[in-house]
């Protein structure tokens, strides 16, 4: 076959994988994964491969190529091999051809990460053959004809307007938020990447969204081999072990799509409150004063159950307040014209009522109250936490109930202006197709609330943790060990997103693969403490306490005695 001929072309499969020869049989491999050369196929030739004896033929098939053997298709097995056999033409793995010249030139010259003067960051999964001859180089969709000049370390293409240079050393690592929700949500993202970045010097965060205070940073995410994607349910995060991964470039970018729902992941308060200082408000606004307290409602689409665990709450706690506190009431938000609101007028005739005006008007209102007795919201929540009133009012209730929003905790334990009401376990419900229930339900919580102290408080915070689903811990996370050591693992990391870290994370921690060296043996013997306290339940396993508290105490996960 003559390599050089004008019509020579490469076979890609979908997935990625290129058809190398080996001295038994063909091989598939991801194209960056090796310095091999590929199978080159000529125009006109037939072509077939052998599995299990049987010779399967590449054939069009709707305008894609597929191996057919006369009744079944290949496609991948579990192991991402090109071997399993299926009838069903959909399920088959697609291929298409890849000039042999346009090939050579991207897996001569595109292996590695490449930086841009402006910053972009294209990895290796962020280079992907595509039909026609052409390439997908991060969010860029290149031809041949497109490349101006190619050197082992620059590429230019684009009129020679765009120009990557090879980064032999790791780009600056650094966190792409992705908002989620309302001003609230958005600012808790903005805290824990603040967090993080305290810990990780020289880390950079973009895409920030928060107009509310004149941050907007917003910037298209750009493909990383080396990111790791949390997910909007990871409520608990491993803050510290994060900062870590990112300081030893086991990943460059942490993508926060995650709702921050803990306040253990947040900077202190004070510093959270220099970083959220300054609305953009065109007018002055003033809090309600020291003789009053401000009852924070929330109605709007709360009062149709759009979320079980955001809840509204009886006139009873309201009147519990009222008379602890000696304050006049004022009830301020979303004062609607629906029956929650009239029955909470009927029960405080003489308290003032008054609509709210907007997200960032009523924060700045709340934030600048010297007494908040804040709503099952984390808008009135955050407005509250980053006030310097004297008393704060919170409820130990939906979303604020560690018992019932499993992972999350928004309880401030320790700052003395706040007093915590406990209620009782409490999903929402519909005022307007069930309002018998919906009061119903707010009678029972009135009889079974109380208010508690702090040490009270921890006390639901901490037995709330022995229910909690364990989460990973990432500080010392060894990428080389957890892939070298998982063969599985190695083959999957070259053909998906996803890092070593994202695998163990969203995988390999599930199915309790190591994330570093460990001999249980060796830790056993060397430390009698942690075989003491994973007797007495302290911790899960011997591996368990190295993470969360071993390596912290300088302890070695293996070694000679």
């Amino acid at each position: 076959m003559n390599a050089q001929h004008k019509n020579t072309f490469i076979l890609v499969s979908w997935h990625g994988h290129v058809l190398y020869a080996s001295n038994e049989a063909y091989k598939w491999l991801y194209w960056l994964q090796n310095d091999n050369d590929p199978v080159v196929l000529r125009e006109g030739d037939e072509f077939s491969i052998e599995v299990d004896g049987v010779s399967f033929f590449l054939t069009s098939s709707g305008g894609e190529w597929v191996f057919y053997d006369g009744t079944k298709y290949l496609c991948l097995n579990e192991k991402e091999e090109i071997i399993k056999k299926t009838n069903d033409v959909n399920l088959s793995e697609k291929f298409f051809l890849v000039d042999l010249n346009f090939y050579k030139l991207f897996s001569d010259n595109f292996r590695g990460i490449w930086v841009s003067n402006a910053q972009e960051c294209i990895g290796p999964e962020g280079i992907r053959f595509g039909h026609g001859n052409r390439i997908k180089f991060g969010k860029y969709n290149i031809s041949h004809d497109d490349v101006i000049r190619s050197r082992s370390q620059e590429i230019a293409f684009d009129n020679g307007q765009t120009v990557f240079k090879k980064v032999k050393n790791f780009p600056v690592s650094k966190i792409h938020i992705h908002p989620m929700g309302n001003i609230a949500n958005r600012a808790l993202q903005y805290l824990v990447a603040k967090n993080i970045q305290l810990l990780c010097s020289g880390l950079e965060i973009e895409n920030i969204f928060l107009p509310e205070w004149g941050i907007d940073t917003r910037v298209e995410r750009l493909p990383s081999s080396r990111s790791c994607t949390l997910s909007w349910n990871r409520y608990w995060i491993d803050v510290p072990g994060l900062a870590d991964c990112l300081k030893r470039h086991v990943i460059d970018t942490l993508f926060l799509d995650a709702f921050c729902f803990n306040i253990e992941h947040f900077p202190s308060r004070d510093v959270s409150r220099e970083l959220l200082r300054d609305l953009q408000i065109d007018q002055s606004i003033q809090g309600f004063g020291m003789d009053e307290i401000v009852f924070n409602i929330r109605g709007g689409e709360v009062l149709e159950n759009v979320q079980k665990d955001y809840i509204v709450l009886p006139k009873e706690y309201y009147q519990m307040i009222i008379q602890e506190s000696g304050l006049k009431p004022v009830f301020f938000g979303q004062i609607g014209n629906n029956e929650y609101s009239r029955y909470l007028r009927e029960a405080f005739p003489d308290a003032r009522f008054i609509e709210g005006k907007g997200a960032i008007h009523d924060f700045e209102v709340l934030r600048q109250s010297f007494n908040i007795a804040i709503a099952v919201s984390t808008f009135s929540w955050l407005a509250a936490w980053l006030s310097h009133a004297r008393n704060i009012y919170m409820p130990i209730g939906g979303i604020f109930n560690p018992n019932q929003m499993k992972l999350q905790n928004f309880l401030p334990i320790g700052e003395t202006s706040y007093k915590f009401i406990a209620l009782p376990y409490m999903e929402a419900e519909n005022l307007y197709t069930n309002q018998k229930v919906f009061f119903e339900k707010l009678d029972n919580c009135a009889r079974y609330m109380r208010f508690v102290d702090h040490d009270t408080a921890q006390k639901i915070l901490s037995d709330s943790r022995s229910s909690w689903a364990p989460q990973p811990i990432v500080n010392g996370f060894e990428e080389d060990f957890y892939i070298q050591s998982n063969k599985d693992v190695d083959s999957k990391l070259y053909i998906t997103e996803l890092s070593a870290l994202q695998h163990y994370i969203h995988i390999g921690y599930q199915a309790k693969v190591t994330s570093k060296a460990f001999d249980e043996q060796f830790y056993l013997r060397r430390y009698p403490d942690a075989a003491y306290e994973v007797g007495v339940g302290k911790f899960a396993t011997l591996f368990d306490h190295y993470i969360k508290k071993g390596q912290h105490l300088g302890y070695v996960g293996k070694g000679k005695l």
